[in-house]
Formats: C-alpha cells, structure tokens, sequence
C-alpha cells in the first residue's frame, strides 16, 4: 500500500525538514515535581462540572510561561548567515504560542495562541476551548492550503526561487498534488484563519496528553525556524523520589523537554527558566491563587 503526503503531512514535512537541516539542536530533560499541583487541581476540580474543570494542560502552560518570562532568549528568532557568520537575534514583545493539536481522524495541527504572557489558566482554558469549536466548524485543508501558497509566495519575495517553483509543482503536479474539495464554510467568526495557525514565537507540545499512561520522556524535539526553543510536555507519572528530609517517598513528576538552539542560546541560559518552575511548582499558595482566578 502506498499513501501519498496530504497537506497537512505535507506542511508539517517541510517545517520539520527545514529545522534539522539548518538548526545545531541541543536537548535537555527537566523532571518538574508536580504534587502540590496535581494536588491544587484535583482540589479546585471536584465537585465541578466537567466543562467547568481546569485541566493539567491549561495550567501547565501557565507555568511555563512564567519560566519563558524570566528567560525571554528563549522566546527569540534567529536570523543566522552561515556564510558571513553572522547572526543576531530578535525578541518579540509578547509570547505567542504555537500550540500542536490533533483534530479529525488524527490530524495534527498548530495553533497560535497570541499574547500569553499575561493571560490566567482560565484564559488560557476558553482560549485553547474556542479554536477548538472553531476547528470544528473548519476544512482544515482549504485553511493549510491558503497557508502554504503565502508562504510560498514569501519564499519568492525573498528571492527563494528554486525553493518556491517546487512547492508550487509538488502541489499542482504528480499523484501526490493537494486536491481541495469545494465545501460550504460556516462564517469567519466561526471557523478558523490562516492568520489563526500561524508561526508563533516558541512552541509548546503537549506530547503526554497524546497517551496519559506514557512512562519516560520525549529525548529529541524538532525546532521550527526561525524559533530558538520548543517545549515537550510529558505524561504525568508516579516516581520515587528524595524529599528535603532525605526520605524516599513517591510523588507525581512531570518530565518537560527543553529543545534549544545552540547558535544562539546555552544551557547556562535556561537557568532563570528551571529555576522559576521549581519555585512556583514549590508555592502552594501561589498554584491555588492562579487554579482559582
């Protein structure tokens, strides 16, 4: 049986593609202590009504951004010439998070969840809620397709010829072209954009919400240029652990994949990042205030 790229296969290929060959990767593992937040979960979340629960998911991202916001670098873009050896980097001004999801029969793709860096778990819970009604009301192709033709056509703005004439062919020509059948759409306000799915600052992949009774870690994470960081989110899991008091005991461990790129940031730099996890993971006050508001 042979099974032709669909455009989204297509799309994620290209970007994955472009990311291993020009970026040097380097990949650490961060085993975040999540008890006091499991604990101030599943204390907000009983008794609640499950569209009224707040989920691992949404307050990890919180978190995360507190991390990303006490070492900025890693939300940079790269702009790198090999030939000159010359580079500099860029640091927005807001963290836009491009967030992989699953849709359909489990298709794969990113969203972009602007602005995150002041938004509350209950913001970012509607947010992540909201696109995903919206990708229910959406052809998911037709929107991927507008997406790949821009930037294409930015491909030969910047001079990318070569680059942009064999995009063009490998989605008009051969068995593997982009068919887009004519659908009926529901009306802009309820299905998504282009503009929606757009490259965001730093990626953040919930991997361990893909299979929850996942033991280990995610060991290697593509970097999609020009980002200089993406970010794997493990599956919850019981492990044994040392406590303060030197005594064994188990407690609920949340492995995250920090995947950086090494022309522009080293380990040393992601201090302030791990550095913040582990003081708002250790703040039971503070896990509750930010469940609760």
């Amino acid at each position: 049986m042979t099974e032709y790229f669909d455009i989204s296969r297509k799309i994620i290929a290209n970007m994955t593609s472009e990311g291993w060959k020009t970026v040097p990767h380097v990949c650490i593992v961060y085993d975040a202590d999540a008890e006091l937040l499991m604990e101030a979960l599943r204390s907000y979340n009983r008794g609640r009504a499950s569209d009224e629960r707040i989920s691992f998911n949404s307050a990890i991202l919180r978190i995360l951004i507190e991390g990303i916001k006490a070492c900025p670098r890693m939300n940079g873009h790269i702009k790198f010439s090999p030939w000159l050896v010359s580079g500099k980097v860029t640091t927005p001004e807001h963290i836009d998070i491009s967030l992989p999801i699953t849709y359909g029969d489990g298709k794969m793709t990113t969203i972009n969840l602007p602005h995150m860096e002041n938004k509350s778990v209950h913001e970012i819970q509607a947010m992540i809620a909201a696109y995903r009604a919206r990708i229910e009301n959406t052809y998911m192709d037709r929107v991927l397709y507008r997406t790949g033709l821009e930037d294409t056509f930015s491909e030969l703005r910047k001079g990318n010829v070569p680059k942009a004439v064999g995009r063009l062919l490998g989605a008009k020509l051969g068995p593997g072209r982009v068919r887009i059948e004519r659908r009926k759409s529901a009306g802009s306000d309820d299905r998504l954009t282009p503009e929606n799915i757009r490259q965001g600052s730093i990626t953040v992949s919930n991997m361990g919400s893909l299979y929850k009774q996942w033991k280990g870690s995610c060991t290697i994470l593509e970097i999609i240029p020009p980002q200089l960081c993406a970010l794997a989110i493990g599956a919850v899991q019981k492990r044994a652990v040392v406590d303060d008091e030197n005594n064994i005991c188990a407690s609920e461990i949340v492995p995250i994949t920090i995947a950086f790129d090494h022309r522009a940031l080293d380990t040393a730099e992601l201090v302030p990042f791990m550095q913040t996890l582990d003081r708002v993971l250790r703040d039971r006050a503070w896990l509750e205030r930010e469940i609760s508001i």
